[in-house]
This record gives structure tokens, sequence and C-alpha cells, in this order.
């Protein structure tokens, strides 16, 4: 079972993270970008999301999950810029992309069908609040 959570930016990144370098001994995270999020926004977007994230939080284990969606073209635009996790519904990607993923060391999952999603539209204190409930229900669950 992966426990993992929809982010939709850098705001909802940013308050996760924060509330992980709160706990005592933080948990790995698993945060998955909405669906076709490499079409929508770009590889290059959410690779600045993680490198911003891993400056902020060099201490907090995470991986950040880009959803390609049916385009493997955006796909190979992600490895090219260095994003290193993907993730898609199952059988969208073609075997071939897949090889190149094994053999490049890039970490592929099908997307999560359970996913949490992240509050939005809340005030920064709530959201970190919640950020920090669901992590604490998350000290069960196992990690890839």
């Amino acid at each position: 079972m992966i426990r993992a959570v929809e982010v939709g930016g850098w705001d909802e990144v940013d308050v996760l993270l924060e509330a992980a370098s709160q706990q005592e001994t933080p948990l790995p995270l698993t945060l998955v970008t909405p669906p076709s999020a490499a079409m929508r926004t770009g590889a290059a977007y959410w690779k600045a999301i993680s490198e911003m994230a891993q400056a902020r939080y060099p201490h907090v284990v995470f991986h950040l999950y880009m959803d390609c969606s049916w385009a493997p073209g955006r796909a190979m635009e992600a490895l090219y810029l260095g994003v290193r996790h993907l993730t898609s519904q199952e059988n969208q990607l073609p075997l071939a992309l897949h090889a190149f993923a094994a053999r490049y060391a890039v970490h592929w999952m099908p997307r999560p069908t359970a996913l949490h999603r992240f509050v939005t539209g809340l005030p920064r204190a709530q959201q970190s609040y919640l950020a920090a409930r669901w992590l604490a229900s998350a000290a069960d669950a196992t990690y890839p």
C-alpha cells in the first residue's frame, strides 16, 4: 500500500514538508501531481518545485511523482530535464518508455488509486494543522 497525497503546486508542497519537518521522526512522503501535470504545467515547473523543496527541507525524505498521463513525449521531456519520479494510469505509457525509464534509473509507479487530496483554499494555519494530522495518521502506512 502506498500512502500518497496529491499536491497542486508549491504552496501545498511547502505546507506538507514544513509539517513533516516538525515531526519527531519524519516519515518519507510520496507526493503526486494532479493528473496530466506534465501537459498542463510542464516538467520544468515540477522540477523547480522539487528542487526548491529539497533545498528548503533537506532533512525530509520525499518523492514527488509527476503524472505524465498518456503523453510519452512529455514523459521524455521530463526525463531530459532530470525528473526521476514519474506516474500515470496503468497502461497509458508505451512499453518502450517503461524500458527507457528502467534503463536510466527512473522510478515509475502506476498512479495510486487512493490518493489523499490536499485541502486548498484554507488559511495556512489550518492547512498546516490538517497536514500535521494527516502525517500523524500516516505513521502506520508503508512507503515505497
